[in-house]
């Protein structure tokens, strides 16, 4: 599958720098941050900062446009389970501050079918339990309508889940219900087009029809 965003690609002088220190099994990934990296995890940063449109990669909220605060690099399969990802283009983002310290060390890379550690880096899709930014199309997994994360599919409910993106939800009343995720769809988008002035017919026939099955 074409990559959604192009990977960071190291130059020689950078490789140099990381090849020496490459974490093996036994490496503790704090080393990530090192001043020695300073200069390379700005590069990453402003590179997935365009690449994503300035965008956070789990909630596509705004990012901070220059600096770290609010844009913090991603490990996707976090750098404190799997050291050897440290420095795969494929595994970096960014995201917000939010989404970067609700997910933390969360797995979310699924157990390879020999049960045995992954030394290659997984390409597709199934084999990760969030939704991947270098793989995965955002909007098949989660509708945003700008108020709410809905999830559609397991990869959505994870991330949503991961990344406390439910909160809002929980406020509401949800308590894990689809019947509950529906309704709310269905609501904001019969909202949604009554403020716009758009025809309103279609989605009132879909919202009878939801609150028909539930009888």
């Amino acid at each position: 599958m074409a990559n959604l965003i192009n990977p960071y690609t190291f130059s020689q002088q950078e490789k140099s720098t990381i090849t020496p220190t490459s974490p093996n099994g036994d490496s503790n990934s704090d080393f990530w941050n090192d001043e020695q990296f300073a200069s390379l995890r700005s590069n990453i940063r402003k590179h997935y900062r365009e690449e994503q449109k300035g965008a956070c990669c789990y909630c596509k909220s705004n990012l901070s446009h220059t600096g770290p605060g609010n844009c913090e690099i991603e490990h996707i399969a976090p750098r404190s389970r799997y050291k050897n990802f440290i420095f795969e283009p494929k595994n970096l983002a960014v995201s917000c501050q939010d989404c970067n310290r609700a997910k933390s060390d969360v797995d979310t890379i699924k157990p390879s079918s020999n049960k045995k550690p992954r030394k290659r880096y997984p390409i597709a899709s199934n084999s990760f339990y969030i939704v991947h930014p270098h793989i995965d199309r955002y909007a098949d997994h989660i509708k945003n309508d700008g108020d709410f994360y809905i999830p559609e599919t397991d990869k959505g409910r994870f991330t949503v889940s991961a990344c406390k993106l439910d909160l809002r939800l929980h406020q509401y009343g949800y308590t894990g219900d689809s019947n509950f995720l529906e309704l709310l769809a269905l609501t904001s988008e019969l909202a949604k087009k009554m403020k716009n002035g758009a025809e309103i017919s279609p989605s009132i026939k879909q919202f009878e029809r939801f609150l028909d099955g539930l009888k």
